[in-house]
């Protein structure tokens, strides 16, 4: 099985597809192509992320989204103080589900996937992988079920997909296998988000078969590309405001400020949190 700290290929797909997430939320021609990194990343988590403590997966994905559910809240706390706008209007049930910015639902959907995976005996994992993928795409493409269930249906597949390489031990085989088949659903009456699938199991197979060594800017990628997404729509948002075209320097642009926030956020959390288990330790003694 292949490793994200083995291939920096992973690391450049995830960087790669972070900036096309981006692409995608501005608007900009071809978006419905770009859009397929995010079912890009539910097939690598899924699959690197196959038998992982679920405690462990909990600390990677939960926090990370709890903390973000925080910055996105104060901040529409803040528009709706500050503008016209509602608390009705901009807080809705779903999300309880999501969080209070609709892009974070990919964290908490990867981690109830992989706590569902984690349940089922492995003798039961192909046809339980195989067959609620199946069901998933099918009701995605007969359904218009609300926010966020109608995101978790269009993915589905590919977490299954990313599950089923790391239960099979045959990752290359069924990535392409997966990207051939919604190929081929691509041309056919249920070609709803096929050939954004297709797309992103013919990434991930790159990934798993195409070896490069690990370089810094892999591992800067890597480490970043989270950040970056999770960071995006509040650098649109802000850079709307400025009522900047909406065009390819627009996007740049906003490429550049959601890495530097990443990276802030990520420098700062690293520095206060030895700080905060310091004080923690010294109120418990």
């Amino acid at each position: 099985m292949s490793t994200r700290k083995q291939n920096a290929m992973i690391e450049y797909l995830r960087g790669i597809g972070a900036v096309a997430i981006i692409y995608f939320h501005i608007g900009l021609p071809f978006g419905d192509v770009a859009v397929s990194a995010l079912s890009m990343f539910v097939l690598l988590s899924a699959y690197f992320g196959f038998g992982a403590d679920i405690g462990k997966r909990a600390r990677r994905l939960l926090v990370p989204w709890l903390v973000w559910s925080l910055v996105y809240l104060v901040l529409k706390l803040i528009n709706v103080a500050l503008s016209a706008d509602t608390f009705a209007g901009t807080f809705h049930p779903y999300m309880l589900l999501t969080g209070p910015s609709i892009h974070l639902w990919f964290l908490p959907f990867i981690f109830l996937f992989s706590a569902w995976v984690s349940t089922l005996p492995r003798r039961f994992l192909p046809p339980a992988l195989i067959g609620s993928g199946i069901l998933a795409y099918l009701v995605f493409n007969a359904t218009d079920l609300p926010w966020p269930f109608t995101q978790w249906l269009s993915v589905w597949p590919a977490a299954c997909a990313g599950a089923l390489m790391a239960a099979t031990g045959r990752a290359g085989t069924v990535c392409l296998g997966f990207a051939a088949i919604m190929g081929v659903l691509a041309f056919s009456p249920i070609d709803q988000y096929a050939l954004q699938l297709c797309l992103a199991g013919v990434a991930s197979w790159i990934g798993m078969v195409v070896f490069l060594p690990m370089t810094g800017l892999a591992a800067q990628l890597g480490r970043y590309s989270l950040g970056i997404y999770l960071a995006h729509p509040m650098v649109i948002a802000g850079l709307v405001r400025f009522d900047l075209p909406v065009d390819f320097w627009f996007f740049a642009l906003a490429v550049i400020l959601s890495a530097i926030m990443s990276i802030v956020i990520e420098v700062t959390a690293a520095r206060l949190t030895p700080l905060l288990r310091a004080r923690g330790g010294r109120q418990a003694g």
